[in-house]
């Protein structure tokens, strides 16, 4: 078993929508605390309306880390308490959930070596999970494309749903090839055999949001309407010239609200119209269901490291 490591953690979980940076901020106390960032889609420079992330200031202040050094950002409403971990990677690059626990551990060792107590938050569950627990990836022989060989297209596409890809990302052509699936699990299956940890490794003060998901609904239709009035389909129009569709990383190209805008602007153009009236309605159900996951993913996950 992995020895306990010292120090304490605040642990702020929710799905979207429920609030989490507004606690987190309200629980910070500058002379105690540092905000780091645990959404996956907060990882990216160029995004800051489909993720909700906003614009951020940059601050002076840097962290010297063994492999990279970070500068710290934070809040326009709370400039004296940093936020750690956002804005790492261009829209082409890719964060494994390994690669994260590694830096956000080296990120709380840092902040917890100048007596302060790291605020996590953010909504990707098990980059949280990797991070607080005795959280174990399989090796490359446990995730090798030959394990899968025997495997049915509905047995690939189920494991893979289970490593978190969503498969409506796909077309049906590749849905349906078997070649392509396993191709997928080779990419997305660091995490698949041990979503279970056996222990936490910090001490953890947990606040874990868990509105009911008629009350999120609210907020979410808001949250959508005012990401498309920012400028959210601008937003990925200016990804798409920058990179092309291949070139995006598929932590942006299967998120909610991103996926859907990324479908209207490669859809046939004389149908357009008719999709583009529905893209408000198509990103609330996505986000409404990826709340749902998030709700379900924390009560088996969390919540029993809470108690």
């Amino acid at each position: 078993m992995t020895a306990i490591r010292t120090g304490k953690l605040i642990v702020i979980a929710g799905p979207t929508a429920s609030g989490k940076t507004g606690l987190a901020l309200q629980l910070a106390n500058v002379e105690q605390h540092e905000l780091l960032n645990v959404d996956s889609l907060q990882l990216f420079t160029e995004l800051t309306i489909g993720n909700n992330k906003g614009e951020l200031v940059p601050l002076t202040t840097h962290m010297q880390l063994p492999n990279i050094r970070l500068q710290a950002q934070a809040y326009p409403e709370r400039t004296d308490i940093p936020i750690w971990l956002t804005d790492l990677l261009s829209a082409q690059q890719q964060f494994s959930v390994q690669q994260f626990q590694q830096l956000a551990r080296e990120v709380i060792a840092d902040i917890h070596s100048r007596g302060k107590t790291p605020i996590l938050v953010g909504g990707s569950g098990l980059y949280l999970l990797a991070t607080i627990s005795d959280y174990k990836f399989v090796t490359s022989s446990e995730t090798s494309r030959d394990n899968w060989q025997g495997m049915t297209v509905g047995d690939l596409q189920a494991k893979l749903a289970g490593s978190g890809f969503d498969l409506q990302s796909l077309n049906n052509s590749d849905r349906q090839n078997p070649r392509r699936l396993r191709n997928l699990l080779q990419k997305n299956s660091l995490a698949i055999s041990n979503v279970t940890p056996a222990k936490l490794l910090y001490e953890c003060e947990f606040h874990i949001l868990a509105p009911k998901i008629e009350q999120l609904a609210v907020k979410l239709e808001l949250r959508v309407q005012t990401m498309l009035s920012a400028g959210l389909i601008a937003e990925v129009e200016s990804l798409l010239a920058t990179y092309g569709s291949e070139q995006l990383s598929p932590t942006i190209k299967t998120a909610s609200g991103y996926r859907q805008v990324l479908k209207l602007l490669q859809y046939n153009p004389q149908l357009v119209g008719e999709y583009a009236t529905n893209l408000s309605a198509e990103i609330f159900t996505s986000h409404r269901q990826l709340a749902k996951k998030q709700l379900t993913w924390n009560k088996k996950y969390l919540l029993p490291l809470a108690d």
